[in-house]
C-alpha cells in the first residue's frame, strides 16, 4: 500500500491582481501590504504528488495581532484538492484602512485531513501572515492617529500581579498560563456545569477595571461611532422601571442610561452591545498597537476565581459593604423590590450605590489577581457564544457565532451587577463567580459592560 501523500502548506500566497489564482510560489507572499482597500491574500495547498481521489482538510483563521473583523475576514471551512490535482487556495480577505499602526499577524491553521497526511508526528499545520502597514503617520487622516495611547507605569500590585498604567486611566494586570477547573458542579441552575479541565496556554493582560464612560466617550468622539442603541430602529437599552422589571426603552443608551454621563465619567460605562464593546477594543488595538480584545470566558473565570474553586471572587466568605455593589439595602431604599426584600439577612448590608458605582470602589472584593468588580456594579460581556459546558478537558476554549446553532446565537456575558442578589436564583441574577448568561449581539442592558484583555505576554513600558 502506498503511504498518503503529505499535505504541504507553503509559505507563499498573495496577489496583486485580487481575481486571479497564484499558479507558482512567486505569485504571493506571507507579508501582504495592508492597503487602503480590501483584498484577498492567498494560501497555497500543495500536495506532493496527484492522487485519483479527492482529498480534503479543515481550515480556520486565528488571530494573532491582527483582529477578525478589524484587519482580516475571518475564514474557515473545509478546502478540497479534486483528483487528477495537486494543489488548491484558500483565500482571505485583508481588509484595508488608511491608519498608520504597527505590522499585524494571523495564522491559518489546517487540521482533520481526510484521504491525506499531514508530516510525521503533526496533527495540524499552521502558517502566518504579517499584514505589512503601508500608511504614512504623516498622510493619514484618520483622527486616531493623533494621540496615542502611552504606557506609563509597571508596578507589582498587593496580589503580586504585575500592573500597567496607560494613559487614559487604562490599568492592566498580567495573569499567567495556567490549568484550572472552570464551572462548578454546584451550581448545575446557573449555567456552571459540568466541571471541566482549562488550559489556557499563554500569559495575557486584563483590564483591572471595567471600562468606563470617560473612556468609551474618547473612542466614539474619535472614530464618530454610533452605538447599536443610537441606530435607526433601535429597541433601546433594556433599564429598570419598577419592581425589579426591565423593559427595552426606544431612546435610552449609553448617554442616559440612568441620566447625563457627564457626572458618571468614572461609572463603568453601560447600555453598550457585543458589538460596541468589540468595535471599542478594536480601535483600543490601533491606539496602543497590542492585540486588544474581549476576554474569552475562560480567561474572564481565570481572572475572576483564579486557580482554585470560590463562590465569589475574594472567597467564600459572604459579601459585605465592602466587597461589591449589588442588590442591597442601598437598592432596595431606592427601588423597593422584593428580589431584596427576600434576604433579610442583605437589607442590613450597605454598600453605597443604588445603581452604578465608580470603578475600583471596592478594593476588598478584588480577585486573586487583583482584578476589580468581577462581581457586582456591571456584568460583563466577553468574547464566547453561548453553548452548554461538556466534561472534556479543553485548551485555549473559544466558542464562536459558528460554533452554534443558527436559531440560538447569544453572546455570553459573565459577572454580576447592582441588580444581583446573593443567592441562587434561576434568572441567574446571582453574584457568585460561576454564573453564566447570554443575549444578543445587538442587545444592551443597563446593567451590563465589559472590560478588555490584551493578548501579549509582556508589555513595554514607554521610555
Amino acid at each position: 500500500m502506498l503511504k498518503p501523500t503529505a499535505l504541504l502548506l507553503l509559505l507563499s500566497a498573495s496577489i496583486l491582481n485580487i481575481h486571479a489564482q497564484p499558479t507558482t510560489s512567486s505569485e504571493v507572499s506571507s507579508s501582504p501590504n495592508e492597503g487602503d482597500t480590501n483584498h484577498t491574500n492567498y494560501f497555497l495547498l500543495q500536495l506532493s504528488r496527484q492522487l485519483t481521489t479527492d482529498v480534503s482538510v479543515d481550515f480556520e483563521t486565528k488571530d494573532g495581532t491582527a483582529i477578525a473583523g478589524k484587519d482580516y475576514t475571518e475564514a474557515s471551512g473545509t478546502a478540497t484538492i479534486n483528483a487528477g490535482t495537486t494543489s488548491t487556495t484558500i483565500g482571505v480577505e485583508i481588509i484595508g484602512d488608511t491608519v498608520n499602526e504597527p505590522d499585524e499577524t494571523f495564522s491559518l491553521i489546517l487540521s482533520n485531513p481526510q484521504g491525506v497526511s499531514f508530516p510525521a508526528g503533526v496533527t495540524s499545520i499552521s502558517k502566518t501572515r504579517t499584514i505589512v502597514n503601508d500608511d504614512l503617520s504623516s498622510g493619514s487622516s484618520d483622527p486616531t492617529t493623533n494621540s496615542e495611547i502611552k504606557v506609563l507605569s509597571e508596578t507589582t500590585n498587593s496580589k503580586g500581579r504585575k500592573e500597567v498604567t496607560f494613559s487614559d486611566n487604562l490599568v492592566f494586570i498580567s495573569i499567567p498560563a495556567t490549568t484550572f477547573t472552570m464551572g462548578d458542579d454546584r451550581y448545575e441552575v446557573l449555567g456552571a456545569s459540568p466541571e471541566h479541565q482549562v488550559t489556557i496556554t499563554k500569559d495575557f493582560w486584563i483590564s483591572k477595571n471595567l471600562i468606563t464612560n470617560a473612556q468609551f466617550k474618547k473612542f466614539v468622539e474619535e472614530k464618530a461611532y454610533v452605538s447599536d442603541m443610537e441606530k435607526s430602529g433601535a429597541t433601546g437599552c433594556w433599564v429598570y422601571v419598577e419592581d425589579g422589571q426591565f423593559e427595552a426603552t426606544v431612546g435610552r443608551n449609553w448617554k442616559n442610561a440612568f441620566a447625563s454621563t457627564s457626572s458618571l465619567d468614572n461609572h463603568p460605562v453601560t447600555c453598550v452591545s457585543y458589538n460596541d464593546a468589540i468595535a471599542y477594543a478594536n480601535w483600543l488595538s490601533t491606539k496602543i498597537g497590542l492585540a486588544v480584545d474581549l476576554a474569552t470566558e475562560a480567561q474572564w473565570e481565570l481572572s475572576a476565581k483564579g486557580t482554585i474553586q470560590k463562590k465569589y471572587p475574594w472567597g467564600d466568605s459572604d459579601p459585605d459593604g465592602t466587597k461589591l455593589n449589588f442588590c442591597d439595602k442601598s437598592y432596595f431604599t431606592t427601588h423597593g423590590t422584593s428580589s431584596c426584600q427576600a434576604q433579610t439577612a442583605v437589607l442590613e448590608i450597605e454598600d453605597g450605590y443604588a445603581k452604578t458605582s465608580p470603578v475600583g470602589s471596592y478594593p476588598a472584593g478584588a480577585s486573586e489577581f487583583g482584578v476589580l468588580d468581577m462581581a457586582g456594579n456591571l456584568g460583563c460581556l466577553v468574547k464566547d457564544y453561548m453553548a452548554d459546558y461538556t466534561s472534556e478537558a479543553v485548551v485555549d476554549p473559544l466558542i464562536k457565532s459558528t460554533d452554534v446553532s443558527e436559531t440560538d446565537i447569544r453572546a455570553v456575558n459573565r459577572g454580576s451587577s447592582w441588580v444581583d442578589v446573593n443567592t441562587v436564583t434561576e434568572e441567574k441574577h446571582t453574584i457568585y463567580t460561576v454564573t453564566r448568561n447570554a443575549d444578543e449581539v445587538n442587545s444592551a442592558d443597563d446593567h451590563m459592560g465589559f472590560r478588555v484583555v490584551i493578548n501579549t505576554e509582556s508589555i513595554q513600558v514607554n521610555q
